[in-house]
């Protein structure tokens, strides 16, 4: 989890001046703010944040001052300026930068301050994000957003940059491929300039795991970022389990070397279901006390230097250490007491004294081949990608020749620049833009290359053996395996082999998945580039996007038919021309006769709809088998009943009486002997009784008793993963040190900051479900609290709705869901809700979700396993071998199987090692938000639907919520007048 500040600390060889000289020279042709030039760090590191505001609470109480970057201790040679951020959504969601006036300094006193850091070989960077920041950004805004780096950078004298995105923001619309694609711009800009840019990342580390949500940034800037900066802190019992070692968390001091000696060891060497990145690269982040963090804090310095040590020794030393932060460093305790830069005291000279070897080449090779000088385009000017010449018609495919006039050789693997020019098949090109694997001749009129008519009649001329005349050579010339660019389609279509589906932008592919995309099959890569299968669909759809042969492969020789369009266009022109009948295409279209429209008449003032007419159309698209099976497993009781239920009360309902002959009291006092106060029998039992459809009857022979019994097994071992203590010298087992925490670790209620991003009431997460206030009129804090760690005001809005028909109950009183029934009802709530395309946990249990071929296809099986992947299977699940949680969870479930008498079939599929995500071809793809149908229709006079339809994300309208399809229609179609 991340919270409101961030901590992190890592150390760089501090130069002393004639080797600083040395360094400036090599980066020194470019200069920026005061004349400076770009500082980069080659050596070891000790990383610092810097606070852009004043008098930071801490987490026991202390304070965090104001610091001037003149009064940054030296040891620290990368600072951290804190944030980059979106101040204002309603002045776009481009990130920027803007002085605090609380720190004293004026921003021509900011900008020499950094010149002064810069004198002295020390580097600032600017780090994006935070724990508040809402960043949101949109395919399209990668130049504005290197633009505004850029003029940061050269206004105020940063060194680079570093992603320090937390929550929603890490995986918030575009954010995954924009950012690192504006990042290359911005690097390749400066290395122009002869200066190197530094990119540094700062991810908490569980999302550094094979699948994690920071994988991305790594991989599309593997070749781009300086070093690693990952968080080791506040992530309580999360950590990694070691032979012989046990389960070693980030919060246990007991093992705190062993911690950080195995952490660091898996992603130097990417193993232990951890990513790789290289010891040269990797920098360890810690807190710089007990007041910067919840937890991390390192107490024994001797902990981390033998684990250092160990590094060291096995020929892997770390390239520095990180933390959050240089003014807790220099902040005062609860007492008043100063902390006297104890952090750097005892790290800096430990770190900047030890020698980094450097691998082999020392500097990643310069991407960027320029044969001939090149004149940087204006960074704030974007090449028009739309005015290319006439549609290049590509001569037959011929031998590569060697280098030319025309220019290099064109290579997938190399950057090209705006102006960059290069050979390829005989025909000489020039770059628009930024590019780097779109093969010259092949991205058609609207893409990267164009040909470079100046030069064309030279490159033609040269001793290429090229013939002028392409068509009909005398002896023709073997083709290479690319086809050229818009080629003809073959009269006769070639029959696809199965049935492939098309193209989603929204669905995740990996390596070997194959999809249809425009009429023709592509093949996704396997790999590390894999994961850009599912990236942006601007840059990575087959056969369109603008990168996407670096993601999928085209399956030559298979030409499919083009699918007719699945809805007319808005303005239909008269007599359409009867489409020709498709010939067997992939996924099946239902078609529709074409109707010779009638001229849309304007519509003058309101549409009348009955209201009866749109209940009955929403009675209909939701009375499908599975939704029906869905509504009734979130079916809940009044809390009246609820209310009333205590522990051998003969009134209580059915299922809290069968519970009861599962759990008595005295079980739940053995099983969660170390639970937290708040969690007691009586709320266990309401929890249950709130939801009926838990552990109630089945009229179709189903064996109540025995799912009951399984579901509890289940939800009990989730939740001493979730909450439980992890420690190994407690007196009971781990799989009974459940229920531990009832609220996030180094939160309460009085907090601020806490998962409230998303209250902005400008967006409509904001809008739909708006956040309860402090008196000051300050947002609520969402954080983690209940067995199921609920956070977030679009968690706790529609969970108070589902317990008392508003979302005001919990969005204005969250304590609610620590205090009462509401922490153990969540994970209940959590248990019978379906998260499309994931199915609920319960109809997994029960059997009610029958796995189709596609889920078969990705190893989702019903069992233990797949509710692991239903519950964190973006963070623990798909790897080659099973990761310390989810072998946790195995184990928890079967101490509790044992305990409550569940046999646990030899077939049963515990693990989700292996396992892919669910996707939307799943059984369990149930569309569950009503959206705008943007169909056109012929019925209304201005030829709009005046309906909505279901969709799988999430969207202000539930078909949960009887009469939200009504609201849908009237909110998408403001002159629909809704009659009774």
């Amino acid at each position: 989890m991340i919270f409101w500040q961030r901590f992190f600390l890592y150390k760089e060889k501090y130069f002393v001046i004639p080797l600083f000289f040395t360094l400036l020279t090599l980066f020194s042709s470019g200069l920026y703010a005061n004349g400076n030039s770009l500082i980069s760090q080659s050596g070891s590191v000790l990383v610092g944040y810097w606070h852009n505001w004043c008098d930071g609470r801490g987490y026991q109480g202390g304070n965090a001052p104001c610091v001037s970057l003149l009064d940054v201790h030296p040891d620290y040679n990368v600072v951290n300026v804190s944030f980059m951020k979106v101040y204002n959504q309603s002045e776009g969601r481009i990130p920027t930068f803007k002085l605090d006036p609380k720190i004293g300094l004026s921003e021509q006193q900011f900008i020499n301050q950094i010149s002064q850091l810069n004198s002295q070989g020390r580097s600032v960077l600017l780090a994006l994000g935070g724990a508040d920041a809402h960043i949101e950004m949109l395919n399209g805004d990668e130049q504005a957003f290197a633009n505004e780096i850029i003029r940061l950078v050269e206004k105020y004298g940063f060194d680079g940059l570093d992603i320090d995105l937390e929550q929603s923001a890490i995986t918030a619309k575009n954010n995954q491929t924009v950012i690192p694609t504006a990042l290359k711009i911005v690097k390749n800009y400066f290395k122009q300039k002869g200066s190197n840019f530094m990119i540094t990342m700062a991810p908490e580390f569980p999302y550094l795991k094979s699948g994690g949500s920071y994988v991305p940034y790594i991989q599309r800037l593997s070749n781009e970022y300086d070093f690693i900066n990952p968080q080791f802190y506040n992530q309580g019992g999360d950590g990694l389990w070691i032979d012989g070692a046990g389960w070693l968390s980030q919060n246990n001091d007991t093992v705190k070397e062993n911690f950080i000696y195995y952490i660091a060891d898996s992603l130097a060497n990417g193993s232990r279901g951890f990513i790789k990145i290289p010891h040269y690269k990797l920098v360890f982040g810690i807190p710089s006390n007990i007041d910067a963090a919840a937890t991390g804090f390192v107490k024994d310095p001797d902990d981390l230097y033998r684990a250092f040590n160990r590094m060291r020794d096995q020929n892997q030393p770390l390239k520095g250490i990180m933390t959050w932060s240089i003014n807790w460093d220099m902040g005062t305790n609860a007492a008043g007491t100063s902390y006297n830069q104890s952090f750097v005291r005892n790290y800096g000279s430990f770190i900047l004294n030890q020698t980094i070897p450097t691998p082999d080449p020392v500097v990643t090779p310069d991407p960027v081949v320029t044969p001939d000088p090149i004149v940087t385009p204006d960074p704030v000017v974007t090449p028009d990608p739309v005015v290319t010449p006439d549609p290049i018609v590509t001569p037959d495919p011929v031998i590569e020749t060697p280098d030319t006039d025309c220019g290099n050789l064109w290579d997938a693997d190399t950057v090209y620049n705006g102006e960059d020019s290069v050979n390829h098949n005989g025909n000489s090109y020039i770059a628009k833009w930024w590019t780097r694997g779109d093969e010259p001749g092949t991205t058609g009129q609207w893409g990267v290359w164009k040909l470079d008519e100046q030069s064309q009649s030279q490159c033609n001329g040269s001793d290429t053996e090229q013939p002028t005349e392409p068509a009909e050579p005398e002896l023709p010339v073997e083709p290479e395996p690319e086809l050229p660019a818009e080629p003809e389609l073959p009269s006769e279509p070639v029959e696809p082999i199965g049935d492939y589906q098309s193209y989603d932008e929204d669905a995740s592919y990996e390596g070997g998945d194959i999809v249809q995309n425009q009429g023709q099959l592509y093949q996704c890569k396997e790999g590390i580039t894999a994961p850009w299968c599912s990236g942006a669909a601007w840059a990575y759809a087959p056969g369109t996007g603008t990168a996407w042969q670096l993601a999928w492969s085209k399956i030559e020789g298979t030409t499919l038919p083009t699918e007719p369009e699945p809805e007319p266009e808005p303005e239909p022109t008269p007599d359409p021309v009867e489409p020709e009948e498709p010939v067997q295409p992939i996924v099946p279209v239902e078609p529709v006769q074409p109707i010779v429209p009638v001229e849309p008449t304007p519509v003058s003032g309101d549409y009348e709809i009955k209201r009866s007419d749109l209940d009955t159309k929403e009675e209909a698209l939701t009375s499908g088998e599975l939704m029906l099976a869905v509504k009734s497993s979130i079916a809940t009781a009044s809390n009246n009943i609820v209310e009333q239920i205590t522990p051998g009360n003969s009134s209580n309902p059915n299922n809290v009486k069968r519970v009861e002959s599962i759990v008595s009291g005295a079980d739940w006092e053995f099983l969660f002997s170390k639970r937290a106060p708040e969690y007691t029998y009586r709320h266990f039992l309401q929890a249950i009784g709130k939801f009926p459809v838990f552990c109630g009857d089945y009229t179709d022979g189903r064996d109540a008793n025995a799912i009951c019994r399984k579901s509890l097994a289940t939800m009990f071992a989730h939740f001493t993963q979730e909450t439980g203590g992890h420690t190994a010298h407690w007196e009971v087992p781990e799989w009974r040190q459940g229920l531990v925490h009832v609220r996030e670790m180094g939160w309460d209620e009085q907090m601020r900051g806490g998962y409230n991003s998303e209250c902005n009431p400008s967006i409509w997460q904001g809008q739909t479900w708006p956040c309860g206030t402090f008196a000051n009129g300050d947002f609520k804090s969402y954080f983690g609290r209940g067995a199921k760690q609920l956070s977030y005001n679009y968690n706790y809005g529609p969970f108070s709705e589902a317990m008392f028909g508003t979302v005001r109950t919990l969005l204005d009183q969250p304590e609610l869901v620590a205090d009462t029934w509401l922490n153990l009802a969540s994970s209940v709530f959590f248990f019978v809700y379906p998260q499309p395309p994931k199915p609920s946990m319960l109809h997994v249990i029960d059997g009610t979700w029958v796995p189709n071929q596609r889920d078969l296809a990705n190893k989702l099986t019903a069992g233990f396993g797949v509710t692991t992947q239903i519950i964190n299977g973006g963070v623990e699940c798909g790897g080659s071998s099973e990761i310390a949680q989810s072998r946790n969870r195995i184990s928890y479930y079967k101490s509790f199987a044992d305990h409550l008498n569940v046999p646990i079939p030899a077939n049963e599929v515990l693990g989700c090692a292996g396992m892919k995500q669910f996707d939307s071809a799943g059984s369990g793809a149930l569309a569950i938000y009503w959206e705008q149908d943007w169909s056109w229709s012929s019925s209304s006079p201005d030829g709009k639907s005046y309906s909505c339809k279901l969709v799988g994300y999430q969207t202000p309208f539930s078909a949960f919520k009887k009469g939200d399809f009504a609201k849908c229609v009237k909110h998408h179609f403001p002159n629909a007048n809704i009659i009774d």
